[in-house]
């Protein structure tokens, strides 16, 4: 007797059980956006999990049913937003120093520049003292030197500050990263709406 007392209340526990993870005949089905009233709880209905809580990607303080995929996407689409003020101080930062970096090889430029006019200046006068040419062939020669060794810091200096060159595509890279960024923020939105969407 004892026995078939426990089987009988095994057999309540379990079709209780069963109840309370699906919806009774006739009730509105679980789903996405369905209206719920205790803030965590959990169902499963057709397969999968639902939670009680706030919809975070719109702004209301309802609780409803949100599939655990959905929650996952919303978590998804959050953390790729909480970086985007570390994303930006990064790519100010750099887009700084590239700035700065490209003001001070302006600054080497003028003055390599001015450099070579002196020392063409200079290297005219020593030609053209042809009486003393051979005694100053050593001095003519270092001053060559000089004038192509600045000439050719010039030219590397001019190859990164131009608009095509190094470090304006290196800016124009950040921005475009960042600008990506952006994009993935947009495009993690799209997925938490549709793995959120109503009915679902």
């Amino acid at each position: 007797m004892f026995r078939k007392v426990l089987v009988l209340t095994g057999a309540v526990l379990l079709a209780s059980a069963t109840l309370t993870s699906l919806p009774a005949s006739g009730a509105t089905k679980v789903s996405n956006g369905v209206s719920c009233k205790k803030a965590g709880a959990t169902i499963k209905s057709n397969g999968t999990i639902y939670k009680c809580a706030k919809n975070e990607l719109i702004k209301s303080t309802k609780l409803t049913w949100l599939s655990t995929g959905c929650i996952a996407a919303i978590k998804s689409y959050k953390d790729i937003v909480k970086g985007v003020p570390e994303a930006k101080k990064i790519r100010d930062e750099k887009i700084a120093e590239i700035t700065k970096s490209i003001e001070l090889a302006k600054e080497k430029i003028a003055k390599y520049k001015s450099e070579i006019t002196r020392l063409n200046t200079e290297l005219l006068a020593l030609r053209a003292d042809t009486a003393n040419l051979a005694k100053n062939q050593k001095s003519i020669d270092d001053y060559v030197a000089a004038i192509k060794s600045y000439e050719s810091a010039v030219r590397i200096y001019e190859s990164a500050v131009r608009p095509a060159g190094q470090s304006e595509s290196s800016i124009r890279q950040l921005n475009s990263d960042f600008e990506s960024y952006n994009d993935e923020i947009a495009s993690s939105r799209v997925s938490a709406q549709l793995f959120c969407k109503k009915g679902y």
